[in-house]
């Protein structure tokens, strides 16, 4: 539960009380206080936001319209890189991961951070000279890991679990020193 579904609960909490003591009877009231708070725990059950009930993202769409099975990756490197459009480090390293999705063990894939889809993101992806597969979905919730908050931000992921987060603009040789071979 976050703080803004605590806050919210507790506003209804407060208005709901202010009408029970503009007039209801004391009989009614008794009742209509097992109702709300009944209705507040059936409404801050219901904010949970834990990842883990919802299934696992493993099929997710391709910019180019194709697919790619997130689990069908296993004993490669995923290189997971968030950019976009407006961010200046980010033009800087795709030529850097354009060569490094070329590498033997390795696949780049690219998340726009801004979640342009369809003709949008076709061009994007055109206008940044980015050749390596970019998702169409948010494939965040397939690894547990938040949406950064700076970019560039690149995942190292292997055997299904983030093993290093880089941050800023990265080389191919900054990478490839980190991933054992």
């Amino acid at each position: 539960m976050t703080w803004r579904n605590i806050l919210i609960a507790r506003q209804i909490t407060l208005s709901l009380f202010k009408f029970i003591a503009s007039g209801v009877s004391t009989i009614h009231r008794a009742v209509f206080k097992a109702l709300i708070a009944g209705a507040l725990l059936a409404l801050l059950a219901g904010c949970s936001e834990d990842k883990d009930d919802a299934p696992l993202t493993t099929v997710v769409k391709l910019a180019d319209g194709g697919e790619i099975n997130l689990d069908h990756l296993g004993g490669q490197w995923i290189i997971l890189n968030f950019w976009a459009e407006w961010c200046g480090p980010c033009k800087v390293e795709i030529p850097e991961l354009n060569e490094l999705n070329r590498h033997p063990g390795v696949i780049v894939l690219g998340v726009d951070y801004d979640g342009h889809k369809g003709e949008a993101l076709t061009k994007t992806i055109d206008k940044m000279g980015i050749n390596f597969p970019v998702l169409q979905g948010d494939p965040t919730r397939h690894w547990k890991v938040e949406i950064p908050k700076v970019l560039p931000t690149t995942l190292l992921i292997h055997d299904g679990k983030v093993q290093r987060e880089m941050i800023g603009a990265q080389t191919k040789s900054a990478i490839l020193s980190v991933i054992p071979q």
